[in-house]
């Protein structure tokens, strides 16, 4: 990968490698027949679930709902894996266990395009 130089001297550069941790960011999208207390519990539902999951850093968990999508509404989940040798195996386990509590509460997210 090529950056120019002018790219690099007029933008902040922020060297992830020597993060404590890894972050990760993913965006769920739901249907727009989601009401206002389905979205609160989807809210709740991810921070709760990711935050109970070994190895995520639960001070840097951040859920938001994120924007009004063409298909559907956008919630956004940010949090961070505090053993970095370990970040695919815990973003595994958070993405099953929010799958099994979506499923468990009978809540559902579209695909995205």
């Amino acid at each position: 990968m090529t950056i120019p130089n002018s790219n690099v001297a007029e933008t902040a550069v922020r060297n992830v490698s020597s993060e404590p941790t890894h972050r990760t960011v993913s965006e769920l999208r739901l249907p727009y027949r989601t009401d206002t207390a389905q979205m609160d519990r989807v809210l709740e539902l991810l921070e709760t679930t990711v935050n109970g999951i070994d190895g995520v850093a639960t001070e840097e968990t951040r859920v938001h709902f994120w924007q009004y999508g063409e298909s559907g509404m956008k919630v956004r989940l940010e949090y961070h894996i505090a053993d970095v040798d370990r970040w695919q195996a815990v973003r595994d386990a958070v993405n099953r266990a929010i799958h099994r509590e979506f499923e468990a509460a009978g809540l559902e997210t579209e695909l995205q395009a």
